[in-house]
């Protein structure tokens, strides 16, 4: 519980205050929002693995509780969505504009 409530406070003053707002109407920039997403994956990330090392370091040495693996797999969850989900359309913008592309070479020839 802890190791989500340091994740938080990294996100909420740390993280998001280092990122450029937009000056004339204050609003997230879409690159901001992508840098957001990968530092809060990431940060999960560390978080999970410091908890489940922290299982095996804490009385009974070598055994992992439950409660720590659970927190374990949901930071791998969502970091595996947000790097998931972004690479998923990245990709599929990529491929629509190759065929965008193609079919406008085809139109010219």
């Amino acid at each position: 519980m802890a190791a989500l409530f340091l994740c938080l406070f990294v996100i909420d003053y740390l993280v998001i205050p280092l990122h450029q707002f937009n000056q004339h109407e204050n609003i997230m920039t879409k690159e901001t929002r992508t840098d957001i997403q990968i530092y809060s994956a990431i940060a999960m990330l560390l978080a999970g693995v410091a908890l489940a090392t922290a299982g095996f370091i804490v009385p009974p040495t070598g055994e992992i509780s439950d409660s720590v693996l659970l927190f374990f797999a949901q930071c791998l969850i969502y970091a595996g969505s947000i790097f998931g989900v972004s690479i998923y359309i990245h990709t599929k913008f990529a491929e629509l504009k190759s065929e965008i592309d193609s079919k406008e070479e085809g139109a010219d020839a």
